[in-house]
């Protein structure tokens, strides 16, 4: 009994990943590539800022096996950015679908077809950060921004 309310949930909580993913990924198709260059750019600088604390975005199953709660800290960096400047929240956003997608079956291909849509961006990342460095006053760290998540890799289907 408990193994089939155990699925049960764990279908809800992939259903309504894929659905979250799905609308995601809808914005980042519907942006220009230079829009996605932006979103590109500031989901690296967050990776980046992650890296220095220990935790490998790159290889999100490693990263969720060696801290259980990474996407549920997201979320709340998400949720923070959201009451300060919605915007902000989009780079979050990109790694806890990655981190759902890499670690959820069922949302895997949603998760390929998003850093389809965000290689789009890789060609404009510097300009983006050069021009935010400008209007901000704030360098971005984008190292290894063309770096697609390990699980992740466009198949080509």
């Amino acid at each position: 009994m408990f193994k089939w309310m155990r699925r049960k949930m764990e279908l809800a909580v992939a259903k309504s990943s894929k659905d979250d993913i799905e609308r995601f990924n809808s914005m980042v198709k519907g942006a220009s590539a230079e829009q996605v260059g932006l979103l590109v750019a500031m989901a690296a600088h967050y990776k980046n800022s992650l890296a220095k604390e220990g935790v490998d975005l790159l290889h999100p199953m490693v990263a969720e096996e060696k801290d259980p709660l990474v996407a549920l800290k997201i979320t709340r960096l998400i949720t923070s950015a959201q009451r300060g400047d919605p915007a902000n929240a989009t780079g979050w956003m990109v790694w806890l679908h990655t981190l759902r997608a890499a670690n959820t079956p069922e949302i895997r291909f949603q998760g390929r077809l998003l850093w389809r849509e965000l290689s789009r961006g890789f060609p404009y990342v510097e300009a983006a950060a050069d021009d935010l460095a400008q209007v901000m006053n704030f360098q971005l760290d984008i190292n290894d921004y063309d770096m697609v998540p390990e699980g992740l890799e466009d198949d080509g289907r």
